[in-house]
C-alpha cells in the first residue's frame, strides 16, 4: 500500500497456500485500522466454492464427451516435441500405453478424451485442461493446441523435427544444384538451415518433416525430399508443388 507507506512481505515455504494472502489482508486491516474482516473464514468459503465449481466442471466435461471415439492415430504416434517461439517446447512421451507431457520440468499426464483431444492433468495445482492434436493434410501428427493463457485463444505448437534433421553435418549433403525442367535449382546451407532457390522465385527456408523431406517455410503443402543411390549418395530430389511432383537431378 505505498500510498500509506506500508509494505508486507510474507514468505511460506507451501506453494498454492491461502495463508499468504490471510495474513497480507489482516496485517492491512491493523495498520490501517480498517474494520476487522474474518479473511481466514471468507477464503475458506472461496475455496469451498471453488472445489464446488470443479465438481461442475467434471460433471459438464462428461456431459460435453462424444462416447465410443479413438485418436485417430495408435498413441505413440503423438510423441514427439511441439514448440511455441514465446511458450517454449512440451515434450509428448509414450510410456506404460498413456501419453504423457513435460512442460517446465512439469509432469502431465494425458488421457483421452474424444476424438484427438486428451485431458491434461497439472496435478500440483488440481487442473485438468483440454489438448487438441492436430493432423496435416497428409495425415500426420503436426499441432498440439493448449489453453496456456486463460484470457487468450489456444497456443499452437507445432511438432519439431528430429534433432538429428537440424544438424549441419545431416544438412550439408544436400547443398549443392539441382536441374529441374531446364532450370537450376540450388540448395544452400545457412549455419543449420537449408534454402532453396530458382530463378525468378523468393527463397525459401527449408523446414525438416522426416526422413529426407523438408517443407518450403511459407508455402503451404510445397515440399522436397531427396533421394539417395544404392551408395548413400544424393543424386536427385522430388520438388511437390501445386499438385504435381518434379524430378530435379543432381548437378554437382
Amino acid at each position: 500500500m505505498p500510498q500509506d507507506r506500508i509494505g508486507v512481505v510474507i514468505l511460506t515455504n507451501m506453494d498454492g497456500t491461502p495463508l499468504r494472502d490471510i495474513l497480507m489482508y489482516e496485517i492491512f486491516d491493523r495498520f490501517i485500522e480498517g474494520k476487522r474482516v474474518p479473511w481466514n473464514a471468507r477464503l475458506n468459503a472461496d475455496f469451498k466454492e471453488y472445489e464446488a465449481a470443479q465438481s461442475r466442471s467434471k460433471q459438464k466435461s462428461q456431459s460435453d464427451r462424444v462416447r465410443r471415439t479413438r485418436p485417430s492415430h495408435p498413441l505413440e504416434a503423438y510423441a514427439g516435441t511441439y514448440a511455441h517461439p514465446g511458450y517454449g517446447p512440451i515434450r509428448v512421451k509414450h510410456q506404460d500405453g498413456t501419453l504423457v507431457a513435460t512442460y517446465n520440468n512439469m509432469q502431465l499426464p494425458m488421457k483421452h478424451y474424444h476424438y484427438d483431444v486428451f485431458d491434461m492433468r497439472l496435478e500440483r495445482f488440481n487442473l485438468t485442461f483440454k489438448v487438441t492434436f492436430q493432423i496435416d493434410t497428409r495425415g500426420a501428427v503436426h499441432q498440439l493446441l493448449v489453453p496456456i493463457e486463460p484470457a487468450l485463444s489456444e497456443r499452437v505448437f507445432t511438432r519439431a523435427a528430429d534433432e538429428s534433421m537440424t544438424s549441419p553435418e545431416f544438412l550439408r549433403q544436400f547443398a549443392g544444384t539441382y536441374e529441374v525442367m531446364g532450370a537450376v535449382m540450388a540448395i544452400e546451407l545457412k549455419g543449420n538451415v537449408l534454402r532453396v532457390s530458382l530463378p525468378g522465385q523468393p527463397v525459401y527456408e527449408l523446414e525438416p518433416l522426416k526422413g529426407t523431406e523438408f517443407a518450403l517455410k511459407g508455402m503451404a503443402g510445397a515440399s522436397i525430399e531427396f533421394k539417395r543411390d544404392d551408395s548413400g549418395n544424393v543424386v536427385e530430389a522430388a520438388v511437390s508443388t501445386m499438385g504435381t511432383v518434379l524430378t530435379a537431378k543432381r548437378k554437382d
